[in-house]
């Protein structure tokens, strides 16, 4: 059964990183500057390539704006599971980037 969510193509990467900073009708991301020089680990990738084999951070595009989940997630075949419960969730990610790990 298809969802509302299927109908929606993942926007483009620069649409993403214009809403990832704000346009005055969503608030970015805290910590995310568009003007700062990123390196790879931090920088969101198109949900397509994300990989199976690691924890990800993942971000939505849903009716409230852009936000980023809030817990690690890893992709799994069909799907996404939470990290440390490995249960799957329910959600439409758009775009990933590896997951900061606590120090």
């Amino acid at each position: 059964m298809r969802s509302f969510f299927d109908a929606w193509p993942a926007p483009p990467l620069a649409k993403f990183l214009k809403l990832l900073a704000g346009n005055g009708k969503t608030k970015p991301i805290p910590g995310f500057n568009r003007d700062q020089n990123f390196d790879v680990k931090c920088m969101w990738h198109d949900i397509a390539n994300a990989p199976f084999d690691r924890d990800l951070e993942l971000a939505v595009i849903d009716v409230s704006g852009v936000r980023a989940i809030a817990f690690a997630c890893r992709r799994v075949v069909g799907g996404w599971i939470k990290a440390e419960t490995q249960r799957r969730i329910d959600l439409r990610p758009t775009h990933w980037r590896e997951w900061a790990k606590d120090t």
